[in-house]
């Protein structure tokens, strides 16, 4: 199970599974795998490999990433069934997860539509702030000095990150605005 921690760990931070693209696509995709009667099909694996992808770049578009990514969409399957034949569904815990997963994903569709959508950063953006943070790309005698083209991509995923951050937070201001809220402070403990 440690060899898929890492593919787990960005399951968790996708905030979805394989197993919710189930419906989503036709049985007529060719079954990649299957476990006791259930088909993964291409169309889902190459919707999870499109997931991954967005988070990773392309550095998970090697044959050997593909077949671990299969490995970890099995294994899912296989958990899942057995969750299945233990009534995990019905369970009050599980049911609590699931309408906080629920929640999650819609907040983060919304503000994928609402703020991401409209994010970009431009060479210039990320050229400013390479020539105004030189210390940070400088030489030292464990890394050689990191030049401006081989940094630009972790530099514009930065200032997008930082970019995100402030529209989400001035987004969510404005939302705030149009709704009645009501805060009872005194009944969180101290």
């Amino acid at each position: 199970m440690k060899k898929y921690l890492g593919l787990w760990i960005i399951i968790g931070l996708l905030g979805l599974s394989s197993t919710s693209y189930a419906g989503l696509f036709s049985s007529k995709s060719p079954t990649v795998a299957q476990v006791n009667n259930k088909s993964i099909t291409l169309d889902s694996f190459l919707a999870q490999l499109t997931l991954y992808k967005k988070q990773l770049g392309n550095a998970i578009d090697t044959r050997e990433n593909k077949l671990k990514l299969l490995d970890q969409m099995i294994d899912e399957e296989v958990l899942y069934q057995e969750a299945a034949k233990e009534n995990i569904m019905q369970d009050a815990e599980f049911k609590q997860k699931l309408e906080q997963a629920k929640k999650q994903i819609a907040v983060s569709m919304l503000l994928s539509k609402k703020v991401d959508s409209k994010l970009t950063v431009s060479e210039d953006e990320a050229r400013t702030f390479y020539d105004n943070n030189k210390k940070l790309f400088q030489k030292t005698t464990e890394h050689p000095e990191i030049t401006f083209d081989s940094a630009k991509d972790v530099i514009r995923q930065r200032l997008l990150f930082q970019k995100r951050n402030q529209q989400v937070t001035t987004w969510v201001q404005s939302v705030k605005g149009k709704y009645k809220i009501k805060r009872n402070e005194s009944k969180i403990p101290s």
